[in-house]
């Protein structure tokens, strides 16, 4: 490809650096005869760009090329600077060109490598592998024949040693074949390969390939209509044991639907060559390296809720995305694009980190009771924010990781809360959008109304649950206490689907009516960045008897000075005019509607917090 006059003069250099590309976007423009130049930025029209290269620092990744327009601000070109093999820039260049097809022998020794080089060098791996002695699923896919002249079909072994691959991916809305008590008699016999989804025959072929002859996939592993959705049930609580006792996991993150496939398509990408030199010192070039535009790093799997759990136990896993396919184990990542430069001993290059694939190891001991809790609430919203096929399988799907956070807590688990610090899990909110209204967001036959389950929306606990512990803050310090708490199962997976539940609580009530001004948000929020008020703010409201729907007569405020409390409603479709409020801590609780005035009865619509200097 062709380079215009400024990147003609262009060289990329083994350190930081920085080099004027153009004056300003019009200049840019008009030499644009190359995709380096044609991509370039064009926020700034009259600022100049310069093109650079850092080291040393969490900002930027030193294997891009990046741009600077004017004196401050920053725009991300896509290119990547890769080494070809046998050039001399090899010799300091890690990144390579990716491989143009994915399903190719390449790739196969590259995955067989990456697993062999785990298992022989990498301590940390070798003894989770000890404690974690690999014991079979209940069912698993034997993949058949390496030539496909025999079918795959479903075995059940006991045992310890017996190595299998696990797949995690997204169904998606195409029809797929899978178990039923209708046909696992036939399946154990044979289950025709060509009519099963193309994400699960891709993963049956790499696991040939990989030599491995046992797959595990949740469609043809787990009886999908057994009675009262037992078997369903009983395997969705054991996925700690079936993502962490596999071999690997083949992570299918391209594509929202099994009919795609594992592999992404590739098209060709644009690179140009120009001169690379170790410092500015080098008088001649010292070889060349690739530009290359980025791939886009689209990763459907993310958003999948079954995936979070998944993910998290899997041992070891190779991931296929759309910039490329990686490899993570206990130890680091390793990926596709990068080697080793001749001066390391290493066959393979790995990233180091810790705790790259498992979430509860890094919990600390059962003793670290605050890290535990630290840990499940600031992973709640990353987990509300994922997608489900069915909305009733919110519980379901990290059913295993909640078995395995017991084995730290301890006591009952209760629809998403936890019996051991109840009243603080009552106090969850629903995350809020400044232009987008919260409509139709209760499912009160999924969980009861007190659960964060029984709302669709994100979910988040705030501040002071980091510092709580130490007992010091006013707003943890609670003031009320659960007398009575029952959860009715709906399946044999106490921690899966609920029919229904109770609470029963002593704590302080108060009514008050609401009020919203959109000029209310910015002094509410002021002071607390990570709070979302919404405008809404609480008045104190005389006591009316028994009519819970007529506001109180009084004139709307004008400031929000007066309110004793600002709140979130978890629905915008249920707003009654006068509120209850149930006092949890000193300055924050629930919001409440009445349901039976006689039964004392109550649905929770939302959360408020007391403002300084208001006694409740």
């Amino acid at each position: 490809m062709p380079l215009c006059e400024r990147c003609r003069s262009f060289t990329v250099f083994n350190h930081s650096f920085s080099f004027a590309h153009h004056p300003n976007a019009a200049s840019l423009k008009l030499s644009a005869e190359s995709y380096f130049c044609a991509e370039g930025p064009n926020e700034a029209q009259d600022s100049s760009i310069r093109l650079f290269r850092e080291f040393d620092t969490d900002e930027f990744d030193s294997n891009r090329i990046y741009a600077r327009i004017g004196p401050d601000a920053k725009y991300e070109v896509g290119v990547d600077i890769a080494a070809r093999e046998g050039d001399t820039s090899s010799v300091v260049v890690y990144t390579r060109e990716r491989l143009p097809d994915l399903d190719c022998p390449e790739l196969y020794n590259l995955m067989s490598a990456w697993l062999n080089c785990c298992q022989s060098e990498h301590i940390v791996c070798q003894q989770e592998a000890l404690l974690n002695p690999i014991k079979p699923p209940a069912r698993l896919v034997d993949v058949g024949s390496f030539d496909g002249s025999r079918e795959p079909f479903l075995v059940e072994l006991e045992g310890k040693g017996i190595k299998y691959l696990t797949l995690s991916y997204c169904w998606g809305t195409s029809k797929q074949l899978v178990t039923t008590m209708a046909n696992i008699e036939d399946y154990r016999k044979s289950i025709p390969f060509s009519g099963l989804s193309k994400t699960i025959q891709e993963a049956i072929s790499i696991t040939r390939k990989l030599g491995f002859q046992y797959l595990w996939v949740d469609a043809l592993c787990i009886i999908q209509d057994s009675p009262n959705m037992d078997d369903w049930a009983e395997q969705s609580t054991r996925m700690a044991e079936i993502y962490g006792n596999s071999y690997a996991t083949i992570l299918a993150a391209i594509h929202p639907d099994s009919s795609v496939g594992v592999f992404p398509g590739r098209v060709p990408l644009e690179s140009i060559t120009v001169p690379f030199r170790p410092s500015v010192s080098d008088a001649k070039p010292w070889g060349s390296v690739q530009l290359v535009e980025r791939p886009s790093d689209w990763n459907a799997l993310s958003g999948r809720a079954w995936a979070f759990q998944e993910k998290e136990f899997a041992f070891r896993t190779f991931e296929f995305r759309s910039e490329g396919v990686s490899f993570r184990c206990r130890y680091g990542i390793s990926r596709e694009w990068e080697r080793p430069t001749p001066t390391e001993s290493h066959s393979l290059l790995f990233h180091s980190h810790k705790d790259t694939t498992s979430l509860v190891p890094s919990l600390g001991s059962p003793k670290d009771f605050p890290g535990v809790f630290i840990k499940w609430y600031g992973d709640l919203p990353a987990y509300t924010s994922l997608g489900l096929s069915y909305e009733e399988d919110r519980l379901p799907a990290i059913s295993g990781l909640v078995k395995e956070y017991q084995s730290f807590i301890g006591g009952r688990y209760l629809a998403g809360l936890w019996e051991r610090d109840f009243i603080y899990g009552l106090q969850w909110r629903v995350r809020r959008s400044e232009d987008r209204p919260l409509r139709g967001n209760r499912r009160y036959e999924r969980a009861p109304s007190w659960s964060w389950v029984s709302v669709q929306w994100q979910c988040y606990y705030c501040w002071p649950f980091l510092k709580r512990e130490n007992s010091v803050n006013e707003n943890a310090e609670e003031i009320s206490r659960f007398l009575e708490i029952t959860i009715e199962p709906a399946t044999k997976d106490p921690n899966g689907r609920v029919k229904g539940g109770k609470l029963v609580i002593e704590a302080p009530l108060r009514r008050a009516r609401w009020f919203k001004k959109h000029g209310w948000r910015i002094p509410m929020n002021k002071n607390d960045e990570h709070n979302e008020w919404d405008g809404t703010a609480l008045f104190a409201a005389e006591e009316d008897g028994d009519d819970h729907n007529a506001r109180a007569e009084s004139s709307k405020p004008d400031h929000y000075s007066s309110a004793i409390a600002i709140c979130l409603f978890d629905d915008d479709d249920e707003r009654p005019e006068l509120v209850e409020c149930l006092l949890l801590t000193k300055r924050q609780g629930v919001l409440l509607a009445l349901l039976d005035k006689t039964a004392n009865t109550y649905r929770r619509i939302g959360f408020f917090r007391i403002n300084a200097g208001n006694s409740g």
